[in-house]
């Protein structure tokens, strides 16, 4: 408790020194106009924001990243799952093995379409439309219906079964073409992140090399103040 205290009382100390910083900068520039010092303070307070907004994207990508990974285990699992010596290749242990994973993926990356917001949407088009208008491949619906009603009752011989198991060829390729979906979507989300950081960076070096301008500009005001 005392660590956490401590930490919370520096940062609280070094906000008020930023502020108090600032609070000097501008009564600096209300005393004299110095368009160079002005216009650095400016893209200083640009470049800050460039940070912030970065960070924003940078947060929602990691998202977005969280959620296809976990669909990939899923559909990891589905497919050891269907290729096990001890598969049956029977529709029922489809429907209550790997079938429910498929869907729990499904939804995941459903999720995933909405975690990107509009401002980041704008700023990074090219990444963003592909990840927020993502339509997984479907099953055959036999193989659904068969796996919704087989939950409460299991006829072998029904029409529906007999249908099921003409389907599940098609159900068990829908497990490979959305991994295959899934991993293509990650690469191009480390290329994403891979942008993100580089553009942070920017932001990052650019706004140092502002502040250092900046201080080397306010020393020299200041000189000019004080004669």
């Amino acid at each position: 408790m005392r660590m956490s205290s401590g930490w919370e009382d520096a940062q609280e100390e070094l906000l008020m020194l930023e502020r108090e910083k600032e609070d000097i900068l501008n009564n600096l520039f209300q005393t004299v106009d110095m368009p160079a010092v002005l216009d650095l303070h400016a893209r200083i307070a640009s470049f800050s924001s460039e940070i912030k907004a970065v960070a924003s994207v940078k947060k929602q990508a990691d998202r977005v990243e969280e959620l296809y990974r976990k669909a990939l285990h899923l559909l990891r699992v589905a497919l050891a799952a269907v290729v096990a010596p001890n598969y049956s290749g029977s529709i029922r242990e489809f429907a209550v093995s790997s079938y429910p994973l498929a869907v729990e993926a499904g939804h995941l990356i459903e999720q995933a379409c909405h975690v990107i917001q509009p401002e980041a949407r704008r700023k990074y088009e090219s990444f963003a439309s592909e990840l927020t208008h993502v339509r997984p491949p479907k099953f055959p619906q036999p193989v659904s219906d068969f796996a919704r009603r087989s939950r409460t009752h299991y006829d072998p011989h029904s029409a529906l079964s007999i249908e099921g198991m003409r389907n599940l060829h098609a159900a068990e390729n829908v497990l490979i073409l959305m991994q295959r979906l899934v991993i293509q979507k990650l690469e191009g989300i480390e290329k994403w992140q891979a942008k993100l950081t580089k553009d942070q960076e920017a932001a990052e070096n650019a706004h140092a090399q502002m502040e250092t301008r900046l201080q080397e500009q306010v020393a020299v005001l200041a000189r000019s103040v004080s004669v």
